[in-house]
Formats: C-alpha cells, structure tokens, sequence
C-alpha cells in the first residue's frame, strides 16, 4: 500500500512539475510576443481552455489522449500569467518561475509527509477539506493584496497543485486512467481564469513606480497604469536601480 501511494506521489509531482514549467516557459516567451491587452491574453487564454474541454469530452473513452488537456491547460495557464502580469505592470524572469515551480514541489512534499503523521493519516478527510478551505483563501488574498511577484505567481500556481491533490485522493486502476484524473484535475484553471478576471473588473494596475520599487520587478518589465485599458509600456532601464 505505501510502495502504491508513493508511486502515485512521485507521478503526481513529475507530471504537476512538467505542467508549471511549461506554463512558465509559455508566460516567459509571451513577453516577446506582440500582445498589448491583458483581456485580449485573457481572452486567447480562455479560447484554449474551451477548446481542451472539448477535447476532454472527446476522448474521454480513450484516457491515454488526456495528455492533450495537460497541454492545452498548461499553455492557457501560460496566457493567464501572462495577462496577470500585463495587468499588474510587472514580470518575472524564466529563472524566477523555475524556482516557484520548485517552491510549490516543496511544498507538496511537505503535504504529503504532514498526512503520514498517524492523527492526520487517520481523519485524512476532515483534514484535506480543512486544509483546502484554509489555504484557498490564504491564496486568494496574497493574490489580490501582494506586490511581490513571486508569491503572487506562487499563489496562482498552488491551485493548479490543490487540483493535483485532489486527484491524489481517487483511484485508478489503470496508468492511463490515473493520467485522465490528472488532466482533469488541471481544469482547476478555471479558478485561476475567475480570480484574475474579477480582478480585471474590480481592481486597478498599481502605480509604475511604486510596484517597481516594492518589488525589484525583473528585467523588461511590462508597466500598466489604471485607465490605459491594459496596455503595456515597456520599462526603459533593463534593471531597478536602488538608492
């Protein structure tokens, strides 16, 4: 039973790693891309997502097709970021998003080691319900409130992981069908294409300045201003100089 679990644990964070790095790779290029509105990325992100439902309910008979939907979810997610950044005027470097995918590895690792302690292992339920309620809103107000852009991408990033999680807890009896819980569980997008649009609508781009002093923004960074409509301006300097 622990060699099966384990299995399933090591699949779970390969295949989780494998769809943040290629949504990172997939926001990190995008900054070279000719995209001037963060709706219209939104937009070309939410086109993705519908088409990888499509695909979903296409080949549901044939489960070893679902890597299509990690593709397609993982490039939308891609969109989404970069649609976020453009909004919040600022960027991170490839290198940056790599080590956020590695916070979040970390971080299922320490979830997993946590439901082997006995109480928890034995009211497991309860706990993951807990845990997901908690750590959901925990989420949703470091999004909203930070002007750091790794936690910010972090928090994107840990509810495409709590989907992950949520897979962990069904059965399959076959690989190809514990891949297709895997694809499906990435549609947890869906929350991320929400929180960012009820942003767009509700909130406003922080000041130039002030994000890029607060958060010693990468290099290129892409500055929005309320009431531009989303439109990027490029940063001048390639580096935040401090006094």
């Amino acid at each position: 039973m622990y060699n099966k679990v384990m299995k399933k644990t090591v699949l779970v964070i390969i295949v989780s790693f494998l769809f943040l790095m290629l949504s990172s790779l997939v926001a990190w290029v995008l900054r070279f891309a000719d995209l001037k509105n963060c709706w219209l990325t939104w937009g070309i992100a939410a086109i993705l997502l519908t088409i990888s439902i499509v695909v979903a309910l296409v080949v549901r008979t044939r489960p070893k097709f679902s890597v299509i939907n990690l593709v397609l979810n993982a490039v939308a997610m891609g969109f989404f970021i970069r649609a976020w950044y453009m909004f919040r005027g600022f960027d991170n470097s490839f290198l940056t998003m790599f080590f956020v995918c590695l916070a979040c590895m970390a971080y299922l690792w320490v979830f997993y080691a946590i439901c082997y302690i006995p109480f928890v292992e034995r009211h497991f339920f309860a706990f993951f319900i807990g845990y997901f309620i908690v750590t959901g809103i925990a989420y949703i107000f470091v999004i909203a409130f930070t002007q750091t852009t790794f936690v910010s991408t972090f928090g994107y990033y840990m509810i495409i992981e709590m989907g992950f999680l949520i897979a962990l807890c069904f059965e399959a009896q076959t690989f190809s069908r514990f891949l297709r819980l895997l694809a499906l569980s990435t549609f947890s997008i869906i929350i991320v294409a929400i929180i960012i649009a009820v942003l767009f609508v509700t909130g406003e781009a922080p000041d130039a300045d002030f994000d890029a002093g607060f958060s010693g923004a990468s290099s290129n960074a892409d500055v929005t201003s309320p009431g531009d409509g989303g439109k990027r301006k490029p940063l001048k300097d390639d580096h935040v100089i401090m006094d």
